[in-house]
């Protein structure tokens, strides 16, 4: 029977026995069809319609492929172009390759003289490759590279079926990859194929790969693919392969499955802008990492520095990498010396100053730090340091300082390495009187270099500038070293410009200063790059804390809608994790009794969870029943309270010492407010001082007057600033009028977060220890009288 086959198929294309069956291609978004895939059949005059699975292998074994391959190819074509005729908006052909075919000497020029012959675009044609043709990389990668040349797209067919590798993403110019059926067909309902259908979409996305999904044939398939961005699919859940005239016909109706049978557009659209979101912190990150320079953030934890990131080629130049330093001190990864160095600039930034800038060398590399506190609540969270490679600037500085000292018997030469700087030069007398400009300076700031000469150097520096570039003028003469220089030019069209420098002095014979050369580079691209990132950073900052609380929405006791907070409160990497679990499952088991998340309204309620890392945390949710995409849904919100339990839980046992500290203290212990106002008495207070507490509470110290109340005051505020207020002597009146001298001892109370929130003042009665010391005085005194008369009288004796 085979032979009989293979016999019959000699003669079955002179006898137009083969048909192309045309099985539509749809965008899972909008539903529209964007592109169809021919598929051969085999008309036989006896045993009817063959599939190409049962002739294709006999024609591979023969020539026969390659005249039935260039059929197919020009039949596709025409087809493609026919349609295009018609009026019907322009669509993509997709042709399937034998390997065969591919090792044709002249398939390249058939393809080209076919697109030549239809008058086909080649964008609108697509070849599709199965993986097995790509093993023999030598010879097939350089026939891909031609036909993309000519402009044709290459697709990558039952993917994940073959010899899968991803040497093959890399190397072959590959425009789509099509998910095999056999893993979409169980996408739904075996966890392993949903899991490789969704690497499979993701990898392609991250590498700007289009995804086609084969199969579709449930609803199930299609809600599954669009909900994880799938780009497009076919199956007969659009429609089985078709006739040219019967797809015509079936068009519109193609095109309604998708707003019929799946997620709405406006979802879709929406996993798609939360995918473009993931996107653009991952290009943050590599924008981080292919950086020239190097961005690094550092926190304070337990007065250590601690690195949170780092990244950036000058990163790699240095020597290290980001794992070096992620999550360590300074200490770690850099020698004692300049690790000391360094923490300098590092506390003075978290300390808030803005816009510290230091130099540093490691491992042969210069480079220029720029750090800057981030504050939230006025506090400052964290620090972001930015760094550029200064290494050509530093050994153009040694040079200019050579240059300088041998200006006087080689100026010649100087003026050929200055007029063809890039850099802008500048020779200066000691009284800033300028005596040459380089003729960089045309290009930076739109004059003539010569318009410079004997103009006043820095006349056109911002008014905000100059006190510094005065301070490091006067450095420089008082020390005699070079400085460094920083300022913004005034143009004459009002815009300014960012000039970086430094001034190296050139000194006489004798030592003294006679001229001064400035070299500087314009840096205005480099303050704008910073701002961006800045300002890049902030967006991003602004995106990822909008929505505080978590929102999930629950269809049959599954997740089928998280937002990003959930995601962060549960644990998650993303929310997609957290699709097709259940709230019940972060529940702590002993728990689970009495979480009821199925009434019609859920009150309030607290509940203990554990997060996909295993921590514990606790949880605040309520919610209702709800109607998710036409079904019966229950809406949960959630808030992770743990911080505030903690809080509760510190505040409780700082109010049992307390009360123990009042109830067992023998001094007068008294509570005010930060304005000064008693809270709280101890029975030890009361009886020395004679006010009961229900009468003073609310009220300002009764035992001081109003002016030493300021006292007070001031002292809480030194306290409030973090100071240490030793114990000191003091006078005040009982209720009863009588005066006492008393030791007063004040110290802080603070809160989970360490901030003040009250004051403690005890008090001892001092009163007869002060009496004794009054006594000895006077008693030291009489003495002292005593003897300075008996001294006298010996004298005048």
């Amino acid at each position: 029977m085979e032979q009989l086959l293979e016999n019959d198929l000699f003669g079955a294309l002179e006898r137009e026995e083969f048909q192309l069956y045309y099985q539509p291609k749809v965008d899972l978004t909008s539903g529209k069809v964007t592109g169809v895939e021919a598929l051969i059949r085999w008309a036989h005059p006896e045993r009817g319609f063959i599939s190409p699975v049962e002739f294709i292998p006999f024609a591979e074994r023969t020539d026969l492929i390659q005249p039935i391959g260039d059929w197919v190819l020009r039949t596709a074509c025409e087809q493609l172009q026919a349609w295009n005729a018609t009026g019907l908006r322009e669509l993509d052909m997709a042709v399937n390759l034998s390997i065969r075919q591919l090792y044709q000497p002249s398939f390249v020029e058939n393809v080209k003289r076919i697109l030549d012959e239809t008058r086909l675009v080649p964008t609108h044609l697509e070849l599709e490759i199965t993986e097995n043709i790509m093993m023999d990389v030598d010879h097939i990668l350089p026939i891909l590279r031609k036909l993309k040349c000519l402009g044709v797209k290459i697709s990558l067919d039952d993917f994940g079926t073959g010899y899968s590798s991803l040497l093959y993403l890399k190397e072959f110019p590959i425009d789509k990859i099509k998910i095999d059926q056999s893993f979409v067909r169980h996408c739904t309902v075996d966890l392993k194929d949903a899991k490789i259908v969704k690497t499979i979409i993701a990898m392609a996305h991250e590498l700007n790969t289009e995804v086609i999904a084969e199969g579709i044939e449930l609803r199930d398939h299609l809600i599954f693919l669009q909900q994880n961005l799938c780009d497009k699919g076919q199956g007969y859940l659009f429609s089985k392969p078709l006739p040219a005239h019967e797809f015509m016909k079936a068009l519109d109706t193609l095109e309604q499955v998708v707003s019929n049978q799946g997620i709405p557009q406006e979802v879709t659209e929406y996993y798609r802008i939360v995918d473009s979101v993931h996107k653009t912190r991952q290009e943050l990150a590599d924008t981080l990492r292919f950086q020239q320079g190097m961005t690094f953030k550092f926190v304070q934890y337990e007065d250590k520095f601690v690195h949170t990131l780092c990244n950036g080629e000058l990163l790699y130049r240095m020597g290290l990498t980001s794992e070096q330093v992620v999550g360590k001190e300074l200490h770690e990864f850099f020698p004692n010396h300049l690790a000391e160095r360094k923490l300098q600039f590092y506390r003075r930034a978290w300390d808030g100053e803005d816009r510290v800038t230091y130099e540093a060398e490691f491992n042969g590399i210069w480079y220029l730090a720029s750090l800057r506190p981030i504050r939230r609540g006025g506090q400052v969270s964290e620090v972001i340091g930015s760094c550029v490679d200064i290494t050509d600037r530093i050994i153009q500085e040694q040079e200019a300082r050579l240059l300088a000292q041998r200006l006087a018997e080689q100026e010649a030469r100087y003026r050929l390495i200055t007029e063809n700087s890039r850099d802008l030069i500048v020779l200066m007398n000691k009284n800033r009187i300028i005596q040459y400009a380089s003729p960089s300076h045309e290009i930076t700031f739109g004059r003539p270099s010569t318009e410079f000469h004997g103009s006043i150097a820095f006349s056109k520096v911002h008014p905000d500038d100059l006190p510094q570039i005065n301070e490091c003028w006067e450095k420089m003469f008082s020390t005699k070293t070079p400085t460094n220089l920083e300022w913004r030019f005034m143009k004459d069209d009002g815009s300014l410009i960012w000039v970086e420098g430094i001034a190296t002095p050139i000194l006489t014979t004798s030592g003294d200063i006679d001229h001064v050369l400035v070299m500087g580079r314009d840096t205005t691209e480099r303050k704008l790059q910073d701002e961006r990132l800045r300002q890049s950073e902030e967006r991003y900052r602004r995106l990822a804390e909008q929505t505080p609380n978590g929102i999930v929405v629950q269809v049959d006791g599954k997740i089928v809608y998280t937002n990003d907070a959930t995601a962060q409160i549960l644990g998650a990497a993303d929310r997609q994790a957290l699709i097709g679990l259940s709230m019940l499952d972060f529940i702590r088991p002993d728990d689970r009794n009495q979480a009821e998340f199925n009434r019609e309204e859920i009150a309030t309620t607290v509940q203990r969870c554990i997060r996909l890392d295993g921590t514990e945390i606790v949880i605040e949710v309520a919610g209702g029943r709800v109607s998710y995409d036409t079904r019966q849904a229950m809406q949960f919100f959630i808030r992770d309270i743990t911080f505030q339990k903690k809080t509760e839980r510190f505040i409780t046992e700082e109010k049992q010492k307390l009360d123990s500290l009042l109830a067992n203290a023998q001094d007068a212990v008294c509570i005010m407010d930060l304005y000064g106002n008693l809270t709280r008495v101890n029975s030890a207070w009361e009886t020395l001082y004679g006010w009961r507490e229900n009468e003073v509470l609310g009220k300002q110290l009764p035992i001081v007057s109003q002016e030493r109340h300021q006292v007070v005051l001031y002292l809480i505020d030194r306290m409030i600033a973090g100071e240490l207020i030793p114990p000191y002597d003091a006078l005040v009146s009982r209720r009863d009028g009588i005066q006492l001298d008393v030791s007063v001892s004040f110290y802080p109370i603070h809160d989970a977060e360490g901030h003040v929130i009250s004051v403690v003042g005890s008090t001892r009665d001092i009163t007869n220890r002060k009496v004794t010391e009054r006594r000895l005085r006077e008693s030291e005194e009489k003495y002292r009288l005593i003897a300075n008369s008996v001294l006298l009288h010996m004298v005048d004796a």
